[in-house]
This record gives C-alpha cells, structure tokens and sequence, in this order.
C-alpha cells in the first residue's frame, strides 16, 4: 500500500519535527532560520530569509544544518524522470525497475525498501563494497540482505550517463572484474 507507506511518512516526519520544535522551545531556545555563519565558538552571522544580516553571540550553539542531496556529475542525472532523495520518499507509487546511484546508506534504504515492494532494482556504487563508510562485515550482511531480496548489486561500478531510449531510461556503466 504505496499510499499508506508516504502518509505514515509524512505523519513521522511532522512528529519528529514537532517533537524538536516543541524541546527548543520549552528550553528557550532562540531559532533564526536563513544561512548561517560560525565566526567563533560564540558569534555567528546569520542572513535571513528576507536578506537582512543578523549577529547572534551565545554561550551554546547549535547550528542545525539540514541536508541537501548529493548529485554526482553524470550526464543525464538532472534530466526529468530522474529523482533524489528527497523527492523518492514523495513519488506516486513503485516503479517496475528502478535504478540507485549510491550504495551508502540512503541508496541501501532506497534500493531495500522498493525491492520489498517488487520493483526489480539496480543498485549501483563506484567503491568496491556497498555502505562503503561502514565496517567490511557490516556491508557485507548489508549486501547479503540486498541479494536475498533480488536487488542486483553493482559494486566497483561507475556510472557514466543516463538517457532516454524507447520511453524508458537507461543507464550506462562500466564495472571493475563483474
């Protein structure tokens, strides 16, 4: 149930962020959205959404940055079709196939999660193991999972570009002894 899977999404995501809001506030945390500038460990500048320059001096600081997705420089990642992170937890159902670009732990989440949906998914990672960042024995349980549930794992692989053909996309890759 595709549907119920992104509005329990959703729900989390507004408890979490509530539940943080509502801790910051109930400790008197001041909160300045816009982008910010550590000067010291006490003076930061921070330039708000309308463009006006603030300075802020405080004893504790927490700088809450965000994220924002990584798009590696491959041809045909910013062409339409093609989605990050943040825009696959929203999309409108899973895919018959779906290819991942990125083997750390969001791809792993990714590539997982729509396999246990029955899309036939590719994961692809240039490193030679998957969840590179973590531990040899850890990804390779990690990609003992992914096999388990047919995702085809591809590691030591580079992505060269991704195109269009026959109304589908497709991607090309060279791969290190597979």
């Amino acid at each position: 149930d595709w549907e119920g899977i992104r509005k329990a999404k959703t729900r989390a995501v507004k408890q979490l962020v509530s539940g943080v809001e509502m801790l910051l506030d109930g400790n008197g945390v001041a909160k300045f959205v816009g982008q910010a500038r550590l000067l010291s460990p006490n003076d930061i500048q921070v330039t708000l959404a309308d463009g006006s320059p603030t300075m802020i001096r405080g004893r504790k600081v927490l700088l809450a940055t965000g994220s924002t997705p990584l798009l590696p420089p491959i041809p045909g990642l910013d062409s339409p079709g093609v989605f990050s992170s943040d825009e696959a937890v929203d999309l409108p159902g899973p895919f018959t196939t779906l290819a991942v670009v990125g083997a750390g732990a969001l791809g792993c989440e990714f590539a997982y999660i729509y396999a246990q949906l029955g899309t036939k998914v590719s994961l692809f990672e240039m490193l030679p193991q998957i969840a590179p960042t973590e531990d040899a024995d850890v990804a390779e349980v990690v990609d003992r999972a992914m096999r388990k549930k047919g995702v085809h794992v591809h590691v030591g692989t580079r992505v060269l570009g991704v195109r269009n053909a026959e109304g589908r996309k497709h991607v090309e890759y060279e791969c290190e002894g597979e």
